[in-house]
């Protein structure tokens, strides 16, 4: 308020020494009878006195000494003052602003994780003390050097290269010793890039240790499992005609005890399958074979239609049979298995299961579809974790172990894959596996 008064006064101070040169040029010009002439020269005089106020103003302002303000009278004089007011306002803005970079600064720079600031041309721009030691880079060397250059490493360069970074990346680094990265790069501003490296070398050596622990436990428990197993097939077989009072009437037992022998068997070989994908899920010398997708189907199929004759399910296929698949046929069989026998333990009696085998959109996709129980959507995000279930109850009644999805999303990775979940609860579910166009196969033409 007061600024704005201020403003005004001067304006208005203005405007009476304007009114008073006119005043005087009249009366002067109304005593020498020649009016016009007195007003060009009073209003030149003013308009010469303004341009000389304003020859000093723009001086004042293209030296850039703002303290050394110039001698003006009048509106200048205000305008100089409210020039120095903004400049006052500008220089404090500028040091919060320098406190705050130098803060921000100094928190990237505590950071653990690298942090490497990159251009739209992929360009190093700046990078943060962590990135020094963990990405060993310098300075000199790096800053305004493309990233794919001062990170040489082969599946960085094509993880860059294909411009997909919904999806983080683990690559093992040996430049700074035996370790391994988890690297993430992040679109921000106008077409810049943030790039963060994590070392998840000490992760990566407690899943080892995990991975070891469960294929030894599960090797060690299966001879045990397969004696008592054995056992109670022997006694749930025993003739009833030959067996005394006491084993009759512990059949129901025998065969309770036997179905749990069976459920953990299936766990042991599902905790084997998952530990093998993960210890061997880098590498691809097992994803050359050549499959026939139809073929693995009618088994699929036939095993599908044993398991729950009794409740007379509807399983129907609509498989391309010239379309096949370049990978590992054996974690295929159990990925497309594991989502097949998924349906028919969520699906009531008499329900409908569908299975497709198709090219869609240059993408080759199996799908399972029911009109089962569905899923929630809460729950979807999840369901690929180990032994998480929607309803352990009924997980545990239909044989489940757990551990089903997760082994169908260590297949698709490995097969560059992805898996697709729709549902809805009460309505039943799809599941759709989607293979790259570069793992697609035709066993005869096929357009």
């Amino acid at each position: 308020m007061m600024q704005n008064s201020q403003v005004k006064n001067a304006i208005r101070g203005e405007i009476y020494w304007l009114t008073l040169i006119l005043t005087i040029g009249l009366i002067v010009g109304f005593l020498l009878e020649n009016i016009s002439l007195v007003l060009v020269f009073a209003l030149s005089f003013y308009i010469f006195f303004h341009l000389v106020q304003l020859a000093k103003v723009l001086k004042w302002i293209a030296s850039g000494r703002m303290v050394q303000t110039p001698n003006t009278h009048g509106v200048w004089n205000e305008f100089v003052r409210q020039a120095l007011k903004l400049e006052r306002k500008n220089q404090k803005r500028k040091k919060r602003l320098r406190a705050l970079l130098n803060r921000f600064n100094k928190v990237l720079a505590a950071l653990p994780d690298a942090i490497v600031i990159l251009d739209e041309y992929g360009g190093v721009e700046w990078f943060n003390e962590s990135a020094r030691h963990l990405l060993n880079m310098r300075h000199a060397r790096d800053l305004g050097r493309h990233i794919t250059h001062s990170l040489e490493n082969r599946a960085f360069i094509k993880y860059y290269n294909q411009q997909d970074f919904d999806n983080s990346l683990n690559i093992h680094w040996p430049k700074k010793g035996d370790f391994y990265l988890n690297i993430r790069i992040a679109r921000y501003g106008k077409k810049q890039y943030l790039l963060s490296a994590r070392d998840i070398t000490r992760m990566r050596q407690l899943e080892g240790v995990r991975n070891l622990f469960v294929a030894n436990v599960s090797h060690e428990l299966r001879t045990p499992l397969t004696v008592v197993a054995g056992y109670l097939e022997l006694l749930s077989d025993t003739d009833n005609s030959q067996a005394g009072a006491d084993i009759q009437a512990l059949q129901p037992i025998f065969a309770q005890m036997n179905q749990q022998a069976d459920r953990m068997t299936n766990l042991l070989d599902d905790l084997l399958m998952l530990s093998n994908l993960e210890n061997k899920e880098n590498h691809d010398s097992t994803l050359n074979e050549t499959i026939c997708i139809a073929d693995m189907m009618r088994d699929i199929h036939r095993d599908a239609q044993m398991l729950k004759r009794e409740d007379r399910y509807s399983v129907s296929c609509d498989i391309d049979k010239g379309l096949a698949l370049i990978g590992n046929a054996k974690e295929l069989h159990s990925a497309f298995n594991n989502l097949v026998t998924n349906a028919l333990r969520y699906t009531p009696a008499g329900g409908e299961i569908k299975i497709i085998w198709m090219k869609k959109n240059n993408q080759a996709c199996f799908s399972v579809q029911d009109n089962g129980i569905g899923i929630e959507a809460k729950h979807i995000n999840r369901i690929t974790e180990r032994f998480y279930r929607v309803d352990k109850g009924r997980s545990r009644n239909t044989g489940g172990t757990g551990l089903g999805l997760a082994i169908v999303k260590h297949v698709l990775h490995k097969h560059n894959a992805n898996l697709n979940v729709a549902s809805e609860f009460g309505k039943g579910s799809c599941f759709t596996c989607v293979f790259p166009e570069h793992r697609i196969r035709y066993l005869f033409d096929n357009p």
